[in-house]
């Protein structure tokens, strides 16, 4: 006597399949995903840096300072003191002449003209 039940199963080279097709978008997504990342945590500081900048100037105006000084407060020009950024590192903020400066654990710099040193 033969047997003709139908087997509803999934074969081995189906499944094979849909996990190289998984793996394929995987591997296009996860770079795109971390670019974005990096790209937002730039901008972040960027901005950051761009904010202080425009602190600075404010701090200059009202307390009437030269091109080569140091403004005392520049917390009380910026909204939130001290700002946050997205890396761990250090954030020099230069006398008026020179742009601030931000520098990430990860060797980076930043500063306000969206460059990396």
């Amino acid at each position: 006597m033969a047997r003709s039940r139908k087997q509803s199963a999934f074969t081995l080279v189906e499944i094979m399949i849909v996990v190289l097709i998984i793996g394929i978008l995987l591997a296009v997504a996860v770079p795109n995903f971390m670019k974005a990342r990096q790209s937002s945590r730039r901008n972040t500081i960027v901005g950051n840096l761009s904010k202080i900048e425009d602190a600075k100037e404010q701090c200059a105006m009202v307390e009437n300072l030269s091109p080569g000084d140091v403004c005392s407060d520049v917390g009380q020009f910026f909204n939130s003191w001290p700002p946050s950024f997205p890396i761990a590192g250090t954030l020099a903020i230069n006398p008026l002449r020179d742009p601030a400066l931000f520098n990430s654990k990860s060797a980076q710099q930043w500063r306000t003209d969206y460059s990396e040193l």
